[in-house]
């Protein structure tokens, strides 16, 4: 049986610039953005499994 388990954390510390300063600043109706220096969206966990119950080969593997 194959298994394949792939993980990926990113922010641990859920550091976002909109905690420190705002992204978008609007004069008189005219948007203007902020330079980003920080990341924009908060932790992020991301987990992948890929599951072979009849192992790795192929159906029409030759024997020969």
């Amino acid at each position: 049986m194959g298994l394949l388990d792939i993980k990926n954390f990113e922010n641990f510390t859920d550091r976002r610039q909109s905690r420190f300063s705002p992204t978008l600043a609007v004069d008189n109706g005219v948007p203007t953005f902020n330079e980003i220096y920080a990341p924009t969206d908060g932790f992020i966990l991301s987990v992948s499994v890929i599951w072979k119950p009849f192992g790795n080969h192929s159906e029409h593997q030759d024997d020969d």
